[in-house]
């Protein structure tokens, strides 16, 4: 490999070393996400969202906004105040993220909603042919007084083996 492509493809972020920290860290942050879903299971009825991209975050804002409207009933937003524009913040770094994407990985983008509906994070990731996650990171959108470990929740029933 050439100086000039090992330059480009580190640009992109397509080398070895990076691959592999990248995994590394998805890795150590994989066991986040299932406190997170364990805690959405027990917290709220909602399903997470299933996102296909950064700007279906915005797209089932303005369906929940156009369905009230239709339907006469009352609009509930997705965002607390403030957390849109923290989306905006984000969104550079979420694009990158989803960039990193490539060939035969899938696309990983969830968005878990509090008890009110409102959005409280959004893990981005990829999976690779054997669903092992290549990346994993999470964005949170909490408001004061509120912390990550607060939307974390650890099984409680859980059989216990060790003796």
């Amino acid at each position: 490999m050439s100086l000039l492509s090992w330059i480009r493809n580190y640009s992109n972020g397509d080398t070895a070393s990076q691959n592999r920290a990248r995994a590394a860290r998805a890795n150590a942050r994989s066991g986040d996400y299932m406190l997170v879903v364990q805690w959405v299971v027990e917290n709220t009825d909602f399903m997470p969202l299933e996102l296909t991209g950064y700007d279906d975050v915005l797209r089932q804002e303005e369906s929940r906004y156009q369905t009230a409207r239709r339907t006469g009933g009352g609009f509930s937003p997705m965002f607390r105040p403030g957390h849109k524009n923290k989306l905006l913040e984000y969104r550079s770094d979420i694009l990158r993220k989803i960039s990193h994407v490539a060939g035969t990985d899938e696309l990983v983008m969830k968005g878990f909603l509090r008890a009110d509906q409102t959005l409280f994070c959004i893990f981005v990731g990829s999976r690779d042919r054997t669903q092992n996650y290549k990346m994993l990171k999470p964005y949170w959108f909490l408001s004061p007084g509120e912390t990550e470990n607060g939307f974390k929740a650890v099984p409680v029933n859980m059989i216990n083996t060790k003796k």
